[in-house]
């Protein structure tokens, strides 16, 4: 439940209310605002959410107040006009022989008659424009208007024409000539397209009702009691497309929905509903049973299912069940129905109206207490019953009957109340004159009419231009919640009073409501400021009524006019005046639920009436909800500036409650600022150029017009205000004599409450008055500060608005079209300064881009909005004067002069100019020397102190926030310098003489006279370089070494002669957090071109010891080549001590590094083979260090099976172990077996003599690792193993092998004769006991061959050494008698021939 809301503040003392000190005028507005906000959903007026059953109303005065103005009446109808049917269409009725129909068209604002076949159409308004339709042939049935849905039809088909006979059912095509803007709702020249667009046979189903939504969909009640939907689309093109009837009583979904009962033909569907909102469809029955459908929210889908039914006899019993005294009569039969939309009520979602005008109220959902419901509509349920008026004890009128007509929207019932044939009797009630009530209240009014009633519906009707073109929901929306509407007193001062239309057969009745402000306005001109009814009224609504003054005041209708000096003369009658009252008292007003009015009769409401005080509106005693008075609590004691000491303070009296007139301003502005305040101010569009490119756009929500209106009416209120200054602080008949020059007679002063007493008590209470009228006046004066400052940015706006704003807002930065896009006027107001000077400064810089003069601007922006337009922006325009006439100057001094002044007018506010565009025009003048030079102006007064200096010194520690922002700040002025030499340096790289294949067909592109060459690129980057190199700031020699270091400029860095260039690379390389590999290569080679070879080689060094992933393992190996170079190159008068050492174990990790790499290699070319973790792990701990020998055999090497690698690094670390080197070696041949296991036997050898070959050149030399004798063996026993069968293929690639790495052959035949003669027993045991012996013998026939292998002087020996060995073999062979050997003793015989003959 809403509770009145208090404006905080705190007590005496309060300071000085500048344009800085609005805190408490944006808190006033804000709480205004929750005010305006805190208004109750239908339901909980009704107290429908209170209890499980349904909730009653309508048997109290305070249902519908009578009399309450002391003698007068609100009337709730301002106006009624009427218009007679147009003639022609009378005559039309003598032709009539079926049937004839009428109804209204709202959206468009026609009237229409059918009659038999034919349907008529006119403006109901003035009764012109007549349009009619023949080209049926059977009796219209019933008609409705339809917004097309989107994409089918062509642009000028505006609406569709539904029409239903009891044949078919036809859509035909309407369209108007435009008189005025799209937005005004003006439709003339009406036009029906003479062929149906669509038709579709009724199937024998008589259509007694349609219904279209707001997407375009078109529903139809059938006479069986079914629901039909006319569902049409469109199929490759506008007229190819198809349309159709579909059932959805019928449905598959609807057959499983339970019902309390089911409908059959006999009860006919009558009316349709529907609830856009929520895409909820009702139906009502003949005997006044509802249906209630899902339509879905996609406008193509054909799904619609019925979610539940109630019937007219359960509704009937549930009102009968809590409105015993009642007659049930009342409650039957349900004549009309109407669906809440979300906009009037999150939780009553339906209203049925029965023909005594009883209401009864229902929801689709399940909720609990006063929270709005969050569940799906799933049911249909009675939730409050209202009696109409009449039923009260005090009603001296009568109440409503035979109502055959009724209409419901937005809180406003009208009831048609049949009297006779030819006459009825329509009642208008409506809750706008009772608005943030506790329980509903309405008035009413009553009028006969002439005729009876076919129809009633409200007339569309716009709001105040140009807020018309204000979106409803930026219009009401204060939160982001879907809330309903506010009561009509909030939005009064944008709407237009709402007009609803009767047709009947005599024409049209338009009759306007009359709006809280028109009643008003009624009551002072009838009445006057000073009568009782008016003071009935401003006791009522206190506030509220004051700020319906405002909205007369403030209003230039030429209809309020007259009664302008009435209402001010009201206002201040009746503003009271701030008083300090009791919390007690607060407290009782906060929690009070009462509606006051004057004492009436003994009735129990006026019981509790005159229990309310209405002699002192100043005080926050009992008051009536309506007034939502605001009191200033103040939790604080009274301050202590204040002499109190002699009398002491009244118990309990700490809280301000300000005066009616000043929270009646605070509620004009905020409803004048309500589509402004709490809503954003731009939005995002997005653009598709002809590239396919998506570009998006910041465009204002407001347009001109729209911001000029609320201006306008800020403005109003402003020159209100200052034009009564001097009363504002005066009360009551004191204050309107003042406005008048007359005293009135009465006064309506506040008192304080504070009981009689002693003259010093008396003395006090008018110490304390005074006080709290010094608190008002400085709450007044920040009021007018805040009204005045809210103009200037709504005038800045208008500005920008008028000048492209997304073209201003796209040349803001990111920061600033980020903080744009969430702006709402409230932050803009109050923290968007920046972005405000930021915009109107773009705006400037765009008149200067166009080479337009700005003094006309520059007035314009300090007129409306000086204090966001300040002397420095000023200063900011003049200096881009200078340039543009720097820029028409031409070449001379002249133009050196005004770019002078230009760099010094900028260098005056170098603080707050936009660095990179001020230094773009110096670029597009070659003036770039003028730019370091501001540049390093606006760096050094950004940061006066140098603390970037000192945070980059100290290795850029995050705790330092502040040294953070001020280095920020100037690499932030640097990027300019920098920026501008990366377009030079791009330009010295331009070669206009090289060919080019051009863009576009057609001639040469035209010289680009402004372009610089190469030359003079050149030539400007030395300028600035020098310029920089002479400055003395650090920070900028730190920003253009780090520039040429990112433009791979690092020999131009080694160049230059900079006093802050050798700390700068000690400083980098010294950083922990930063990959400082270029760093190091930058500082070695700095210290190399110094000649201090033993400092390059030590960082040399390190970078090859460095874990930086950076560095690839061939890198490290190449810098500890280059460590050794340097190291090497030491002079006697550069070297360090230690230097011969150093370089010894620079060579040794040479060594180990080259191990490292091999390793590296091929583990990362058998990748695959071992599990991914595993050697991901191992490659890169490998990559990202040098590692130790010992580490590489243990952790690599031996867990990877690496024999290769073992071997090589046990002979890199000299280690000799027999038995390990023969492991090793057999690990390797075998290792090569496996490998090619599944290859051809042909290839495997040749596999593996590549493998012996390879490995055995790297240790022949050394025999240790190379033991001969061994793998000779190894290799012949593999040889003729049944398994392998690798002799099979090539028996000689053993000894091949061994002579390719360099094994002299008589030491290889002495080695295979010694393994002969040791006779192992392998050999048997494979099966060829003499395969050596055959290999011998081919080892010598290679002999033979190439007797040249062995030396001419060792020849003769050797052959005689195997001439003796040959016949110790074949002595052997002679004696075998276990084998056949036949063959092999001739090949020895052979052989032993072949050698003497080479001896």
């Amino acid at each position: 439940m809403p509770q009145p809301l208090s404006f905080n503040t705190t007590s005496f003392g309060v300071g000085s209310a500048g344009p800085e000190n609005l805190g408490k005028a944006i808190l006033h507005l804000n709480q205004a605002l929750l005010a305006d906000n805190s208004y109750l959903d239908l339901s909980d007026l009704l107290l429908a959410s209170k209890y499980s059953e349904p909730s009653f109303s309508g048997l109290q005065d305070h249902d519908y107040p009578y009399n309450f103005l002391a003698g007068g009446d609100l009337n709730e109808i301002a106006q009624i006009k009427k218009t007679a049917l147009p003639p022609e269409l009378v005559e039309r009725f003598a032709y009539m022989q079926c049937n004839c129909l009428m109804g209204l068209f709202p959206a468009i604002k026609r009237a229409w008659l059918s009659i038999d076949s034919d349907i008529f159409m006119w403006n109901y308004e003035d009764g012109s424009d007549v349009a009619y339709y023949d080209g049926l042939s059977e009796t219209i049935l019933c008609a409705t208007l339809v917004q097309p849905k989107a994409g089918i039809f062509q642009s000028h088909i505006v609406y569709l024409l539904c029409l239903a006979t009891a044949v078919d059912i036809v859509l035909l095509g309407v369209s108007f000539r435009h008189t005025g803007s799209d937005s005004d709702g003006t439709y003339e020249e009406m036009h029906l397209v003479p062929e149906p667009l669509f038709a579709v046979s009724t199937d024998n189903v008589h259509i007694t009702s349609m219904q279209s939504t707001a997407s375009g969909r078109i529903f139809m009640a059938g006479k069986d009691g079914c629901l039909y939907e006319l569902y049409y689309q469109a199929e490759d093109g506008w007229f190819s497309r198809r349309c159709r009837k579909i059932n959805h009583s019928k449905g598959l979904f609807s057959m499983f929905v339970p019902t309390v009962f089911s409908f059959t033909d006999d009860d006919p569907l009558v009316q349709i509903s529907v609830d856009d909102s929520r895409h909820l469809l009702y139906t009502l029955s003949e005997k006044g049973n509802i249906q209630l459908f899902d339509i879905g929210s996609d406008a193509d889908s054909q799904k619609t299912s019925r979610l539940a039914s109630l019937s007219q006899k359960h509704v009937v019993d549930d009102a009968c069940r809590i409105a015993r005294t009642v007659e049930n009569s009342s409650f039957r039969p349900i004549i009309h129905i109407s669906a809440l939309s979300k906009a009037e009520s999150s939780n009553v979602h339906l209203v049925g109206v029965t023909t005594t005008g009883t209401r009864f109220y229902f929801t689709t959902t399940d909720y609990s207490g006063s929270l709005q419901s969050t569940c799906k509509p799933r049911m249909l349920r009675l939730i409050h019953v209202r009696l109409p008026p009449g039923y009260t004890v005090q009603s001296t009128q009568g109440r409503p009957s035979n109502v055959h007509a009724a209409f419901y929207k937005r809180g406003v019932l009208l009831l048609a109340s049949s009297q006779s044939e030819d006459s009825d009797i329509l009642w208008m009630l409506s809750d706008d004159a009772f608005p943030f009530q506790r329980e509903l209240s309405e008035s009413h009014d009553v009028i006969p009419l002439v005729g009876r009633t076919w129809l009633m519906a409200e007339s569309c009707q716009n709001a105040l231009p140009p807020s018309s073109m204000l979106p409803n929901a930026v219009m009401f929306a204060v939160s982001n919640d879907e809330r309903p509407d506010p009561p009509a007193v909030v939005t009064q001062h944008l709407q237009i009073d709402r007009q609803f239309v009767i047709v009947n057969s005599l024409g049209t009745t338009i009759l306007t409501k009359c709006s809280p402000v028109g009643q008003l306005h009624q009551l002072l001109v009838q009445y006057g400021p000073e009568s009782e009814q008016v003071k009935s009224y401003f006791r009522l609504h206190k506030e509220q009524a004051c700020a319906t003054c405002l909205v007369l005041i403030c209003s230039r209708s030429l209809e309020y006019q007259q009664a302008n000096d009435l209402a001010i003369r009201a206002f201040f009658l009746y503003g009271g005046a701030p008083e300090y009252a009791s919390q007690d008292m607060a407290a009782t007003s906060m929690h009070n639920t009462s509606l006051a009015y004057p004492p009436q009769s003994s009735t129990p409401f006026s019981n509790v009436a005159r229990n309310l005080n209405f002699t002192s509106p100043g005080t926050s005693a009992i008051v009536p909800p309506s007034s939502r008075s605001f009191s200033a609590t103040g939790t604080t004691p009274l301050h202590p500036g204040v002499d109190l000491q002699a009398t002491p303070v009244p118990s309990g009296f700490t809280m301000i409650s300000f005066s009616y007139k000043h929270n009646s301003l605070y509620l004009y502005l905020g409803r004048l600022l309500r589509p402004l305040w709490q809503n954003r101010m731009v939005a995002e569009i997005e653009q598709v150029l002809k590239t396919k490119e998506r570009v998006i756009h910041l465009v204002s929500i407001f347009d001109g017009d729209q911001l000029t209106w609320i201006m306008h009416k800020l403005m109003e209120l402003k020159d209100f205000i200052e034009a009564n200054a001097n009363v504002m602080a005066t009360t009551g008949s004191a204050a309107a004599a003042a406005v008048k020059g007359d005293s009135i007679g009465h006064s309506s002063q506040r008192t304080s409450g504070v009981p009689g007493g002693t003259a010093p008590d008396n003395q006090m209470t008018k110490q304390y008055r005074t006080h709290a009228e010094t608190e008002e006046n400085i709450s007044l004066k920040q009021l007018q500060q805040l009204i005045t400052l809210s103009c200037e940015y709504l005038g800045l706006w208008k500005i920008l608005c008028d000048h492209q704003f997304n073209v201003i807002a796209r040349s803001l930065t990111k920061d600033q079209q980020l903080a744009l896009q969430n702006v709402t006027f409230e932050l803009l107001v109050t923290n968007g300064q920046d972005v405000c000077q930021a915009l109107a400064k773009k705006l400037v810089d765009m008149y200067i881009t166009d080479n337009a003069a700005t003094d006309v601007i520059n007035a314009r922006l300090r007129e409306v909005c000086p204090s966001l337009y300040s002397c420095h922006d000023e200063v900011y325009s003049k200096g881009f004067e200078k340039l543009k006439l720097a820029k028409t100057a031409g070449c001379g001094t002249e133009r050196d002069k005004y770019v002078s002044e230009a760099v010094e007018q900028f260098k005056v506010i170098a603080t707050r100019i936009d660095l990179p565009s001020t230094c773009e025009q110096f670029a597009s003048l070659k003036c770039y020397s003028g730019i370091v030079d501001l540049v390093l102006t606006a760096a050094s007064k950004r940061d006066p102190q140098n603390l970037a200096l000192h945070f980059y010194a100290n290795s850029k520690p995050t705790a330092d926030i502040q040294g953070s922002q001020a280095y920020n700040i100037r690499m932030d002025c640097y990027k300019v310098i920098l920026e501008t030499m990366d377009y030079l340096l791009s330009t010295t790289h331009f070669n206009p003489q090289a060919p080019s294949v051009p863009k576009v067909p057609g001639p040469p592109p035209a010289h680009d006279s402004g372009r610089l060459s190469s030359a003079e690129a050149q030539h400007y980057i030395d300028e600035m370089f020098n310029k920089i190199l002479q400055s003395t700031d650090q920070m900028v020699h730190v920003a253009l070494f780090d520039w040429l270091i990112y433009k791979n400029m690092s020999e131009k860095l080694l160049e230059i002669q900079s006093p802050y260039l050798e700390q700068y690379l000690k400083h980098s390389t010294s950083l922990i957090h930063t990959e400082t590999v270029e760093m190091l290569d930058l500082h070695w080679k700095f210290f190399e071109k110094q000649k201090n070879f033993s400092a390059a080689a030590r960082i040399l060094a390190s970078l090859a010891e460095s874990r930086n992933a950076r560095i690839t393992l061939n890198q490290r190996v190449e810098y500890l080549s280059r460590a050794a170079i340097c190291a090497k190159s030491c002079t006697s008068h550069m070297s360090v001590p230690g230097d011969g050492e150093f370089l010894h174990e620079l060579e040794e990790k040479m060594e180990v590094a080259r191990l490292q790499l091999h390793i590296y290699d091929i583990l990362s070319k058998n990748k695959s083979k071992y599990r991914g973790s595993v050697i991901e792990h191992a490659l890169e701990r490998l990559k990202t260090e040098l590692l130790e020998i010992s580490v590489l055999y243990s952790e690599f090497a031996e867990p990877f099976e690496l024999p290769e690698c073992k071997l090589a690094i046990v002979h890199c670390a000299g280690y000799y172990d027999p038995a390990l080197v023969e492991t090793l070696w057999r690990d390797i041949i075998d290792k090569e077996l496996e490998v090619t296991a599944r290859l051809d036997t042909q290839v495997r050898v040749q596999s593996l003599y590549a493998k012996l070959v390879s490995q055995g050149r790297k240790y022949a030399s050394t025999e240790n690792y190379f033991p001969i004798v061994n793998l000779v063996r190894y290799l012949e026993k593999l040889s003729c193993n049944a398994r392998l069968n690798l002799a099979e293929a090539d028996a000689t690639f053993v000894f091949r092998a061994m002579l390719d790495v360099s094994v002299g052959f008589p030491f290889l035949f002495d080695v295979y004769n010694k393994i002969f003669k040791f006779k192992d027993s392998d050999w048997k045991n494979n099966q060829k006991p003499y395969h050596l012996l055959r290999v011998i013998c081919l080892l010598l026939n290679h002999f033979i061959r190439k007797p040249q292998i062995i030396p001419s002087v060792e020849r003769h020996a050797f052959v005689t050494k195997a001439l003796d060995a040959v016949a110790s073999y074949l002595v052997e062979l002679e004696a075998e008698t276990t084998v056949n050997v036949g063959q092999l003793i001739a090949d020895l015989r052979d052989l032993q021939a072949n050698l003497q003959r080479v001896n």
